[in-house]
């Protein structure tokens, strides 16, 4: 389960931290991570299993430790002098790649045997400029009654203007992540107009809230000078204080409704986005499946560019679990992105192999013509070549059968992983809904 754990949280810091490599770790990759509130636990396993350049001078020492603990820092010192600089380390790295076999032959030997998800390609993260309005505009709440911003991870970034290129049948995969994308940035829009309001009616509670404190205050004042009956003026606060209360009460309730109006909209998105993608999952396998699996054609490039997965950001604890649906989304984004270079992969060989056995088809063909012209005397050179032709357009006729069998891999993958997602997502649109009723029964009760 820790090796597990380790290796979640390795791929997810190699899919949204600029490093220098995809092994690479750097003062700003511990930066993140510790301000993503790992444990120091986690981030050292992390740090003694990769290569590292870190930048341990006295000024960046004094900035670490404004967010990182002494162990951690101990621990990036300690792998910093182990571990050799890193331009020898990559060329050591390099070594080794040249003495593997070569990757064409390979390729060649087990490209059928490749399996539906491969490495995550390295994705451009980028910080998100623009930050909500509603963080940008709402009162902040006071101590008295907690609606504080709250991150449970450090995703305060845009997964920017993904493009990239696919291949013959892979291309369908280009519209079941621009459909995931879209789902996530319009959650994303839901989740910060609803932080808006949330932070706006903590605030007016918050005020009311300190005009009680402030009356009862007055009030308590004006009933200790003097051992006669209350005064018009002391009835009159006592009057202003239960208009107070009542107040205080109906913005509570409401902000209760909201919460319960929240829940009720998440019911509705979970039920759309189940049906949608059990939709685009369907239409993704036909497309793939029904594909022009020609050969000849299939390194022809398909251009697929996402805009962006946003982010929310400093949002209020109340709807804070809605940002696991953020991630989930940006998480089942990257995955399936990380299968195109794969079954591109399937492609290119199929392709590129097509084409050798076409260049060496045309020669013979070109001399067999030649050989026709006297028949009688050719005739053995004109069987031999007739059979040498056979034979590559034979295997030529395999591929382009490989080439379909492939496409409906491909395909059979998305059509059987539609069921899965449509779980996946019940199950964690349930569990976001059930903590938010939580939080909102709990943290505002009358």
């Amino acid at each position: 389960m820790r090796r597990a754990l380790l290796l979640i949280i390795s791929l997810f810091f190699a899919l949204s931290l600029h490093a220098q490599s995809s092994d690479t770790l750097t003062n700003s990759t511990i930066l993140r991570m510790a301000k993503a509130q790992l444990a120091d636990e986690l981030i050292i396993d992390v740090i003694q299993s990769s290569i590292v350049q870190f930048d341990l001078s006295e000024k960046q020492l004094k900035s670490l430790r404004e967010n990182v603990s002494d162990p951690v820092i101990e621990a990036m010192k300690e792998a910093q002098s182990k571990q050799l600089p890193l331009p020898i380390a990559m060329e050591n790295e390099r070594n080794k790649d040249e003495n593997k076999s070569n990757p064409e032959i390979a390729v060649e030997k087990n490209y059928t045997q490749i399996p539906p998800v491969a490495e995550t390609p390295p994705v451009s993260i980028q910080p998100v400029t623009e930050t909500a309005s509603a963080a940008k505009t709402a009162p902040q709440p006071n101590p008295s009654f907690q609606a504080a911003p709250t991150s449970i991870t450090d995703h305060n970034s845009t997964l920017n203007n993904l493009d990239f290129t696919a291949f013959s049948y892979v291309a369908p995969i280009g519209q079941l992540l621009t459909f995931i994308e879209k789902e996530s940035n319009d959650l994303t829009k839901y989740i910060e107009n609803w932080d808006t309001q949330i932070k706006l009616s903590i605030a007016k509670i918050n005020e009311i809230e300190k005009q009680i404190d402030l009356k009862e205050k007055e009030l308590r004042e004006k009933k200790n000078i003097d051992s006669k009956r209350y005064s018009a003026e002391v009835n009159a606060l006592k009057l202003q204080l239960n208009e107070l209360r009542i107040r205080y009460k109906q913005v509570k309730t409401q902000v209760i409704e909201d919460g319960l109006a929240i829940t009720k909209k998440l019911q509705e998105i979970r039920e759309n986005e189940i049906s949608a993608v059990k939709n685009t999952y369907n239409l993704t396998s036909q497309q793939i499946k029904s594909f022009e699996t020609d050969p000849s054609q299939g390194t022809k490039p398909t251009q697929i560019k996402l805009s962006g997965i946003k982010f929310s950001q400093n949002i209020a604890d109340y709807i804070l679990p809605l940002t696991e649906l953020e991630i989930w989304h940006f998480n089942l984004l990257s995955e399936i992105n990380a299968m195109i270079p794969t079954w591109n992969k399937k492609v290119e060989y199929i392709s590129n192999r097509d084409k050798e056995i076409n260049l060496q088809t045309e020669p013979l063909k070109a001399k067999l013509e030649s050989y026709k012209s006297d028949s009688k005397l050719y005739k053995s050179e004109i069987s031999s070549l007739k059979k040498q032709i056979s034979a590559k357009e034979k295997e030529r006729k395999q591929l382009a059968n490989q080439m379909e069998s492939d496409a409906k891999e491909l395909a059979d993958f998305f059509k059987q992983s539609r069921n899965e997602v449509q779980l996946i997502i019940e199950e964690r649109y349930t569990d976001v809904i059930n903590n938010i009723s939580y939080s909102y029964q709990e943290k505002l009760k009358l």
